[in-house]
């Protein structure tokens, strides 16, 4: 590695590092996941409000390597919402996702969203409509790519919620593109699961996870008249993720995640047929501080949804494959909260390819605003 000519790298790492201490303050750390889920509740009592969220960002792709294109992304979106509690068990959400790149006049996306959250339990919950979706399904970016948040933020369809003391579920279908007879478009659709057991908890000092997790995406259709022919591609996760939690302050992770690629489809057409791959990593947050190293080795892995830096085959050139893959990642993320409406987010992530010896390496900034405003409450 030339040090040389990654020196503009080194003196960004070491600006972020100034920055973030310079202002940082004694908070609960955050991954950059974590920061972009925002999740749906149910409130006791029946109410009518207005929730707006907004996410503003700016996220800068800086890869060189023959496996993912770099670009830059820069824009906000807002979701404006009417939400009602009829009942303490049900909640019924609906308003529009309005999204916005700089540089164009016209808005990019204006989609109205709808949710029915019924909870007959504190212990389950199903959603119909607009689901909790991409960063707070909690899974890496090798199986689902953090940056849909950003991107295709609105996932919609069926998703079931599972929140026992020793296992934690979310089961989803998110239904991206609905046929009608004949139509020019194929059907396409995602399917996951994120499971959660938890085997030791010692006072929440000694945590000790087993993590089982998957997607599966499908394109095709029975009564379009697209000629695409149809495909399946599944994918899983399987390892174990142990917290140890020193103080309020300091928090260790350690984690390995076994993964497999399977092309379900009726005809293959890609390279590989079955593919796998393992990411061990250490996380460590102190404060509003999170750090991560990882490593990750693969065979002939390939995913739809998921980052293409972790891939045998390139989403940048054609017919370009690398059966064995070895990176060293790197993740840095600061957050922190201004107001309690308000929260501020720094991160940078480096991917080493260790057989090619290129650095590929991405850095962005966000500010998201949360505000909820009780209209009035009745009693039922």
């Amino acid at each position: 590695m030339n040090f040389k000519q990654y020196k503009h790298i080194i003196y960004l790492v070491l600006n972020i590092l100034f920055f973030t201490f310079i202002f940082s303050k004694t908070i609960t750390a955050q991954s950059l996941e974590k920061f972009f889920a925002y999740n749906e509740n149910i409130n006791d009592s029946s109410k009518l409000n207005f929730s707006f969220e907004n996410t503003n960002f700016i996220k800068n792709n800086e890869y060189f390597s023959d496996f993912a294109e770099g670009y830059t992304l820069i824009g906000y979106f807002l979701k404006p919402k009417i939400n009602y509690n009829p009942h303490k068990k049900l909640k019924i959400s609906g308003g529009l996702h309005i999204q916005k790149y700089s540089g164009i006049e016209k808005f990019t996306k204006i989609q109205p969203t709808f949710s029915v959250i019924f909870a007959p339990s504190k212990r389950f919950s199903v959603i119909f409509g607009e689901l909790n979706g991409t960063a707070e399904h909690d899974l890496p970016e090798t199986i689902l790519d953090y940056e849909n948040y950003l991107t295709n933020n609105v996932e919609n369809g069926l998703q079931l919620l599972f929140n026992f003391k020793k296992i934690k579920s979310d089961i989803w279908l998110d239904w991206q593109q609905y046929i009608f007879k004949n139509s020019e478009y194929p059907e396409m659709f995602v399917i996951g699961t994120s499971n959660i057991f938890n085997l030791i908890n010692l006072s929440g000092k000694h945590i000790f996870n087993i993590k089982f997790a998957g997607t599966g995406t499908h394109i095709g259709g029975q009564i379009d008249n697209s000629g695409v022919p149809v495909e399946t591609i599944l994918n899983t996760i399987s390892g174990f993720e142990y917290d140890l939690n020193i103080n309020n302050k300091n928090n260790i992770k350690f984690y390995s995640l076994y993964h497999t690629a399977l092309d379900g489809s009726p005809q293959k057409k890609l390279q590989y047929i079955y593919g796998y791959g393992i990411l061990s990593g250490i996380e460590y947050n102190y404060k509003n501080i999170d750090l991560k190293i990882e490593h990750w080795f693969s065979e002939y892995y390939f995913t739809n949804v998921g980052s293409p830096l972790y891939q045998s085959i390139s989403k940048k050139k054609t017919n370009l494959y690398e059966d064995q893959r070895a990176l060293i990642i790197g993740h840095f993320f600061w957050q922190n909260n201004y107001f309690k409406f308000m929260q501020f987010g720094l991160g940078a992530d480096f991917y080493y390819d260790l057989y090619n010896y290129s650095l590929d390496y991405s850095y962005g900034f966000y500010i998201k605003i949360a505000i909820v405003k009780e209209i009035f409450e009745t009693k039922v």
